[in-house]
């Protein structure tokens, strides 16, 4: 032989490669008919060459794939390009396997397909591998979020047992005076108890309102409903609401631009914002000082901010803030869940929207929430 020559036509010597191929190798024409197999192709599917070389090699796949069969040879004769495709089916011989095939047209002079060559691989361990993964980590993820879940129950059943019997025992004890002694008391007095009766009852209710959000939340059971809002309308009653009752020793800076009239967003959402972020300005500065609270369209966005001077947020507490029922290290006594910042955190998220926090140690602090707005219509007048 000489030296840079091989003892097999070059025809001869392609073959020979094909033949010897662990990939399974299938060629084919435009109406689906098998003009080549090679012996890996063979023993995959346990069929003999004869008995599909010349015929469609329809009888290989499902009923119900075969229309999608003929809709990708069709695309492989308009786009002439490579395509990869996983491929599950049941064998002759009852097996189920997974091919992960590679074809590609084969064209003359003029574009027109003459045969398409197949390439697969036997994919079904890997993909088989890769699904048990998948399954495992639903898995996971149940898992944590079970986990999370008695977390939280765990949590809220130590905000019911406890939080709850300072307001309902202070609730309880000024009803006690007004049923048995209120000949006895002032009406200054009666007021002082009915007022102290009140804000107790906001507390609470606040407090169950926020619990039922964040379970709900928690459950992924909680469906937006964006609407139209007059926001100015919305905070001016909840500003009377919660200044008559726990923000009664407060001053309030409201300012809510006109064209905040019909903002976009969920009504039950967004009250649970603004109730929370006002009344922690509220609980956590001193009576007297004012709360400023201020909306207005900015850039696109509902840009809202309410800010406190109160005794603020120490460095070391501001990436926890939002975490649910994380409180900061310098509450002191005063009562709280730890739930209302997370769940802000969580409401404005629902929104697509995003929040921000300033905060000085005994200066104050201001939290800025940005909910995205509709676009415009071009055509409406």
């Amino acid at each position: 032989m000489t030296e840079g020559t091989f003892p097999l036509s070059d025809d001869a010597r392609f073959r020979a490669i094909v033949e010897g191929q662990t990939e399974l190798v299938c060629c084919y024409l435009p109406d689906s008919t098998v003009t080549y197999v090679n012996p890996a192709y063979c023993r995959f599917f346990n069929i003999r060459r004869e008995d599909i070389v010349g015929r469609s090699f329809a009888f290989l796949v499902s009923p119900a794939r075969r229309v999608g069969l003929l809709d990708h040879i069709h695309w492989q004769v308009i786009h002439k390009t490579p395509r990869n495709e996983i491929q599950r089916e049941k064998g002759l011989d009852g097996s189920d396997w997974i091919v992960e095939w590679t074809d590609q047209a084969l064209c003359d002079a003029d574009g027109n397909v003459l045969e398409i060559v197949a390439v697969g691989r036997d994919a079904t361990d890997r993909v088989r591998a890769e699904e048990e993964h998948q399954q495992l980590e639903t898995a996971r993820h149940a898992l944590n979020a079970e986990r999370a879940i008695n977390v939280l129950r765990t949590n809220l059943m130590h905000i019911l047992t406890h939080e709850l019997r300072t307001p309902l025992a202070i609730i309880q004890s000024s009803l006690d005076l007004l049923t048995h002694y209120a000949e006895r008391l002032t009406p200054i007095q009666r007021e002082e108890r009915i007022a102290q009766v009140n804000i107790h009852i906001r507390m609470m209710t606040d407090m169950m309102d926020d619990i039922g959000l964040s379970l709900r939340m928690q459950m992924n059971e909680l469906a937006i409903n964006p609407a139209e809002i007059d926001l100015p309308t919305i905070v001016s009653n909840l500003v009377s609401e919660i200044g008559s009752t726990i923000g009664v020793d407060h001053q309030y800076v409201v300012q809510i631009e006109p064209d905040t009239c019909s903002v976009v967003a969920d009504r039950q959402l967004l009250l649970r914002i603004l109730t929370n972020l006002i009344t922690n300005a509220v609980k956590y500065s001193p009576n007297g000082t004012p709360i400023e609270i201020s909306g207005q369209i900015i850039n696109g966005e509902l840009v809202l901010r309410v800010s406190d001077h109160g005794i603020g947020i120490p460095s070391g507490d501001t990436e926890r803030v939002y975490e649910p029922f994380f409180r900061g290290s310098n509450v002191g006594a005063v009562q709280g869940t730890g739930i209302g910042l997370s769940l802000v955190r969580d409401c404005v998220k629902a929104h697509s929207g995003r929040i921000e926090m300033s905060s000085e140690v005994g200066a104050g602090t201001t939290f800025t929430v940005y909910i995205p707005q509709p676009i415009p219509d071009a055509t409406t007048p």
